[in-house]
């Protein structure tokens, strides 16, 4: 029986050395940062930021206990991921709970993020040269070895922000029938329904695909794609008000929302100057904006045509870089990595355009094809990204070994000292994965009556001493570093240490908040044993009350 070659597709042959080359760059730079890390642990492997913590103490409770909280107690609307939660619930569940879960997860991802976009480009028969700047540069722009570090939902975000961003692009551009199929229409809503559950940004890149299928008359696709990514939204929103928290998750009511933090305002926010600062402060999303508008004016020039992908890649990346901007809209510290998907899929559009499509590829000569696309992608990745923090995520490394010391060491204190006990906190990752302790959360990430008492303008250190009380609380262990602490602290709490964690100057204070008098004598001498007797060797200074 022969095969007919003649319809074989003809990326089938194209050469596998940019993926490979993009991949051995990414192991190459996470394996030198997981080292530098664990240097600076005393061998454990600690993730950059503690807010990992709280995905992974969801993640253990749902998977032990069949609660979806921090705490195996109650239900806690703390994740504005769902989708992550509930995959690392999965793995627990199956393989049992280990630290290093979320990192295996995160490479297995990045290398799944690589192959698809790598795919992507081979099907528009994209040059090797440009496929290898391409995926070198996600590598880099990213980034992708500080995002493993960061063990959390990002990298699954940026995949499925490529998969169905390209997916969806390519069939508006496609007149043939094929493009309104139902099995293509079927595709979509899936993609769209995990991309709004891997993180509710998602939901930019769904309005936008929706808005361009009602020019395009396929109102039906575009409305089946909108309900498909509201779908998640709504089953965990519908959960939250059934157990008496808000629809949208804590996190996201705090940050878009602030104080007078309700659905309504986080969603119905006005355009403000703020925007225009936020873009300032941030070069590479400014030009996406504005690189983006002006590439679509420019190909629909020189068309006439809209329903083409050199004009609908450039103005979806523009109006999802706009919709984030303004509603996403957060504090500035490690803002880089809520923004990265963005670069990510800027730079993966750029390729994507790059590659032209299929019917013209033999017209064009070799080194247009090849090397000019691929010095054009260099240069976004140059102007887009640090390309020393990309190939080495110094800033992630000091923030693993910060973890380590600042939350990690305290989980393990009140493991040792206090298993069991009610336990106060304001940044409660680590607390609650470690500490084997039931721990309330005073800023309101995993705990909704901070949140309350904040909306009703209430939220003052009576309200806080109200509000803990009935739980018997036994010691509060607080940042004091974070600027809103101070003023929340209850007259009532005992303050017995405050360890200072050096060089970064951070501090942190032990309360107690028994009514015992004999409970702060005890205290302040675990504080001192723990932590006294090598504080210089392990970066400490303690003060004791």
């Amino acid at each position: 029986m022969q095969t007919n070659m003649t319809n074989a597709p003809k990326h089938a042959d194209a050469p596998v050395w940019p993926l490979w080359l993009a991949l051995a760059l990414l192991f190459g730079c996470v394996a030198v940062a997981m080292r530098a890390v664990m240097a600076s642990t005393g061998g454990r492997f600690v993730y950059a930021l503690d807010d990992a913590y709280i995905h992974m103490a969801m993640a253990k409770n749902l998977a032990g206990h069949g609660v979806w909280g921090c705490t195996p107690f109650q239900f806690s609307a703390a994740s504005s991921s769902p989708l992550w939660t509930a995959l690392l619930g999965a793995v627990f569940f199956l393989t049992g709970v280990h630290d290093v879960t979320p990192l295996l997860l995160n490479l297995l991802l990045l290398a799944l993020t690589l192959a698809i976009a790598d795919g992507v480009l081979r099907s528009r028969c994209a040059a090797p040269a440009l496929r290898a700047a391409t995926l070198v540069g996600l590598v880099l722009v990213f980034p992708m070895s500080a995002m493993a570090l960061f063990g959390m939902e990002h990298v699954l975000h940026l995949l499925l922000t490529i998969a169905f961003g390209a997916a969806a692009i390519t069939a508006l551009a496609d007149t043939a029938p094929r493009a309104t199929s139902l099995g293509t229409s079927a595709t979509l809503c899936g993609l769209a329904a995990l991309l709004a559950a891997s993180r509710y940004e998602g939901l930019f890149l769904v309005a936008v695909v929706c808005l361009l299928c009602l020019a395009c008359g396929q109102w039906r696709r575009g409305v089946a794609i909108g309900l498909a990514a509201l779908s998640p939204v709504a089953v965990v929103g519908a959960a939250s008000l059934a157990h008496g928290s808000l629809f949208l998750p804590n996190s996201l009511m705090l940050k878009a929302g602030g104080d007078a933090a309700s659905t309504w305002t986080a969603i119905l926010k006005p355009i403000t100057g703020a925007d225009a600062v936020f873009l300032q402060k941030h070069p590479a999303l400014l030009w996406l904006v504005v690189g983006g508008l002006a590439l679509a004016a420019i190909e629909f020039g020189r068309t006439r045509r809209w329903r083409n992908l050199t004009v609908l890649m450039p103005l979806t990346v523009a109006l999802i870089v706009a919709l984030h901007v303004h509603f996403a809209l957060s504090s500035e510290f490690w803002v880089y990595r809520y923004d990265a998907y963005l670069l990510g899929f800027g730079l993966f559009a750029v390729g994507m355009m790059l590659a032209g499509p299929r019917e013209s590829e033999n017209r064009r000569p070799v080194w247009f094809r090849g090397v000019l696309p691929a010095m054009a992608v260099a240069g976004c990745v140059y102007g887009m990204a640090d390309v020393r923090a990309g190939l080495y995520p110094a800033q992630e490394i000091a923030s693993a070994s910060l973890t380590y010391r600042e939350h990690y060491e305290a989980a393990r204190f009140v493991r040792e000292w206090h298993a069991g006990e009610t336990v106060l906190v304001n940044d409660l990752g680590a607390m609650a994965y470690f500490a084997n302790a039931r721990t309330l959360d005073i800023f309101g990430l995993c705990d909704i009556e901070p949140v309350r008492l904040r909306r009703a303008g209430a939220y003052t250190s009576e309200a806080v001493a109200a509000w803990t009380a009935p739980h018997a609380p036994t010691i509060a262990v607080v940042q004091l570093s974070w600027g809103w602490v101070t003023q929340h602290i209850p007259a009532v709490w005992q303050k017995v240490a405050e360890v200072d964690v050096l060089p970064e100057g951070r501090t942190l204070g032990f309360f107690s908040t028994a009514a015992d008098v004999s409970a702060a004598r005890r205290l302040r001498a675990e504080v001192d044993h723990f932590y006294g007797a090598t504080a210089g060797e392990r970066g400490y200074r303690v003060h004791l009350f």
